[in-house]
């Protein structure tokens, strides 16, 4: 007799992670003057930090520097005897992270670089770049170091340009994409209550009845400030001091792949050892976690098998982890890759199809628990910001044609080939991976992006020229590639019960402001040290480097006739139409052997993937499945891993800028004593 399978409609696992916060009824405005006060000061004390943490160590301070101004506002509010509400906290934490990086300006820091730099000069490629791009190498805005130039207008205005359409591109896509996963297919977004949990503990700290978030999010604090001493303070310290850093714990992994190489040949592996990696185990679904590590293991199966028929050929034995994985991306498993992400794309538009087609149907039928859940999808909650689709859809579409139009419009002598590559990057490609991002979010909280596709189009449309390489409107940073992960923010706020208007205000504040901030702490350090030298270890080394890597791409529309450049050879169709035939039939099978959904995502994902990182996620999901759950619950448990993870990156992050703040006094005195 043939066993009876439970409906496909929905998932387990997926309900559970779903129903870990729960939005409240109401919705309440969030941007208040508190907000305003949050983006001064963040601008004014984090933005010169985070521009020198990055030409210094290559670091970031925006986890740590949005949790800071978080507790410094919360405490001040509760001695001030002031309400802070969690609408408040959560728009807070939004305008903190926004205000804590180094800003647009840096980019262009980089462009008069470019121009200068050794690679480019060796080309013959300094007078070769465009007046919207940089100003020449001798440029008085260049040879003055100052941005208060008319040789700097075009490149300034441009990159407003960019910075609007990129905005207002980036909310409603999010929104888009939120109603489609989380509204319509119910899609439970594990990494989303972090944020909303963490900005909750602040705010019932003082409140007995649900001191327990407090508690947790300060012992998370101590765990983190306890692991970041040894992972991040003493490398910074000693390396202030010291010739060589000392690292206790090896970074940024214990390299394994030479040692395996008997065994596994073609296969990169090695252990990063981080706590917080280890916790996001706590968070991330386990479905999720065991289907990328069968997966990975998958890939470690079978990269011996491929070297052993001759398909990794360039492996060679002693490789390291970033040699092997580019030697065998480039003899399968980038266009494996391709194929993969292909087929994912399928698959999720297959399946939101029939969501939704589902959702309207039940919706209009009997009122049972799912077809209220479903109709709380198609209608939205009042008092919550929403606004009608075809608007969010109409805008989209607007900003892609503006998008579309400024990339025709910067590159000198556009090819129709390349135009015709542009309309299906910017029209097609874009909304589709944004899509398949905001539906992994949803999932899992990871997101996927297919490596060298723009580069791809660019070679195969024969454009010869560098203006398709360095044009703003289609760089990695706005690629749309990132705004499927939007959506997970407008789950945030409505797991706080904000109104998402408070979200585009906030935006409105932080653009213009940043931009600002930007601009003033970039010309003066720039003004009184150039960038880079040696008062900057981490840009004099790296940026050199990163430019002789562009030049590698670049040449490939630069080149001569009959050159086989490194698209060229990693370019395989073959192996694009397998694995993407290869996706969608592994898809329906695991579907039809009623598998968990996260299960055969993490699978699809971890193909081709690092174990590195997985170790200790791992043994994460192992301890939270294993142990946790069954001490305190399996929903308890998923209540309190956000909150133990926002206080543990709140307390590392403080150490790092400890760390930051010893190494920037110890070079400084280092170099007026000389």
């Amino acid at each position: 007799m043939a066993r009876k399978r439970r409906p496909q409609t929905e998932d387990a696992e997926l309900a559970l992670y779903r129903g870990i916060m729960t939005a409240p009824g109401s919705y309440e405005e969030g941007f208040t003057g508190r907000a305003i006060v949050g983006a001064l000061f963040c601008g004014v004390v984090m933005v010169p930090g985070s521009i020198y943490l990055g030409l210094l160590s290559g670091g970031s301070m925006n986890v740590a520097a949005s949790w800071v101004t978080l507790i410094l506002f919360a405490e001040v509010a509760r001695r001030a005897l002031v309400n802070l509400r969690k609408q408040e906290m959560i728009i807070l934490l939004g305008v903190a992270g926004a205000m804590s990086g180094g800003g647009p300006m840096g980019e262009l820091i980089y462009r008069q670089f470019l121009v200068n730099s050794s690679a480019m000069r060796e080309a013959g490629l300094s007078d070769a770049f465009p007046d919207w791009f940089a100003p020449g190498p001798q440029s008085q805005a260049i040879l003055e170091r100052t941005f208060f130039h008319r040789d700097w207008m075009l490149p300034i205005l441009v990159t407003i340009a960019i910075l609007v359409i990129h905005a207002v591109r980036s909310y409603v896509s999010g929104y888009i994409f939120f109603r489609l996963t989380s509204d319509i297919e119910k899609l439970p977004f594990p990494m989303a209550p972090i944020a909303a949990a963490g900005s909750l503990a602040l705010v019932e700290a003082g409140e007995r009845s649900q001191s327990w978030r407090w508690t947790v999010f300060s012992s998370g604090a101590l765990i983190g400030v306890a692991f970041a001493v040894v992972h991040a303070l003493v490398p910074l310290v000693t390396g202030a001091v010291l010739e060589r850093p000392i690292t206790l714990i090896p970074l940024p992994w214990v390299e394994m792949t030479p040692l395996l190489q008997i065994v596994l040949p073609a296969v990169a592996f090695g252990i990063a050892i981080d706590l917080f990696i280890l916790m996001t185990g706590f968070v991330v679904p386990f479905w999720a976690v065991m289907g990328t590590l069968a997966g990975i293991v998958l890939t470690m199966v079978l990269n011996p098998i491929l070297y052993h028929y001759g398909v990794l050929h360039t492996w060679q034995p002693g490789m390291e982890t970033i040699n092997t994985q580019l030697a065998n991306a480039l003899d399968f498993w980038f266009s494996a890759g391709i194929g993969i992400a292909l087929g994912l794309a399928v698959v999720s538009i297959v399946q939101t199809v029939l969501g939704v087609r589902a959702a309207i149907r039940e919706a209009r039928g009997q009122k049972t628990d799912r077809s209220e859940a479903l109709r709380g999808g198609v209608q939205t909650p009042p008092g919550r910001g929403d606004f009608p689709m075809w608007i969010a859809v109409a805008v989209y579409v607007l900003c892609a044609v503006c998008t579309l139009v400024l990339c025709v419009v910067l590159i000198r002598e556009p090819t129709p080939w390349l135009i015709g590559f542009l309309i299906f990057y910017v029209l097609v490609y874009g909304p589709l991976m944004s899509y398949v991002n905001a539906r992994l979010v949803g999932i899992c909280g990871q997101t996927v992006a297919i490596p060298f596709i723009r580069e791809g189009m660019f070679i195969l449309s024969g454009y010869r020229g560098i203006d398709v390489w360095i044009s703003p409107a289609i760089a990695s940073a706005q690629d749309a590639e990132r705004e499927g992960a939007s959506a997970q923010e407008f789950r945030q706020m409505e797991l706080t019960g904000t109104r998402f208007w408070s979200m585009a205000k906030s935006r409105a504040l932080t653009l213009p402001l940043s931009f600002l901030m930007s601009l003033f702490f970039w010309a003066y350090i720039w003004h009184s040290n150039a960038i880079p030298s040696s008062a900057f270890p981490y840009a004099e080394q790296m940026w050199e480097l990163q430019a002789r890597g562009n030049l590698i791409m670049w040449s490939a529309t630069m080149g001569g006739e009959g050159e086989t450049t490194m698209f060229q050879q990693a370019f395989h169709p073959d192996h694009i139409v397998i694995s993407c035939l290869l996706t969608v039939a592994l898809f329906l099978v695991f579907r039809w052997a009623a598998l968990p959904v996260m299960f055969i995502y993490g699978i699809i994902l971890g193909a081709g993937g690092l174990p590195h990182m997985l170790v200790m996620q791992v043994v994460g999901a192992f301890l939270a499945r294993f142990y946790f759950h069954r001490k305190y619950g399996a929903k308890r448990f998923l209540e309190i891993a956000p909150v133990l993870l926002a206080g543990y990156a709140t307390g590392a992050g403080l150490i790092a800028m400890l760390g930051v703040a010893f190494a920037l006094i110890a070079k400084s005195t280092v170099s007026v004593t000389l």
